[in-house]
């Protein structure tokens, strides 16, 4: 009598690469919620600056914060900047990221390029929250400019 070796059931190797495809679907997810959701760039390239709340609520606040940018100089704090090789620009966000004095068609790309800090730009309510909007925005378009203007040369 002839013994005949247990036969081992072999499976198929699976032709999809499983962990190829999830790292495919978040990536994919990452790139969608890139251009949905503008505060999920804050994590990558858009960056908030320490000296400014966001959420002010007092018009206190918003006076204070109007007269800082009103008495800076953008034009200096520009150069100070380009000598630490810090080229970020100021930007709003409202309904997306918008950056004063950069043209409006480049904005996703000046911000992968040089990166955006972030000042409060949100619904203006009160007489002292335009103002507030009307100094920072006067300050970022002359800061954006040096910038851009040093840079691009």
């Amino acid at each position: 009598m002839r013994m005949v070796p247990a036969q081992v059931p072999t499976y198929p190797r699976p032709w999809v690469n499983y962990a190829l495809v999830l790292t495919s679907i978040i990536l994919l997810l990452s790139a969608i919620a890139w251009d949905l959701f503008p505060g999920y760039r804050a994590f990558f390239v858009v960056d908030r600056d320490a000296r400014l709340p966001l959420r002010m609520r007092s018009p206190e606040e918003f006076t204070r914060a109007a007269r800082r940018f009103e008495h800076a100089d953008p034009v200096a704090d520009a150069r100070q900047a380009l000598l630490h090789r810090d080229t970020r620009l100021w930007g709003g966000e409202s309904f997306g990221v918008y950056i004063p004095g950069a043209p409006e068609v480049n904005v996703k790309s000046y911000e992968r390029i040089y990166g955006v800090r972030l000042f409060y730009s949100g619904c203006a309510s009160s007489v002292e929250e335009q103002h507030y909007r009307q100094s920072v925005e006067a300050y970022a378009e002359r800061y954006n400019q040096t910038i851009l203007g040093a840079v691009e040369r």
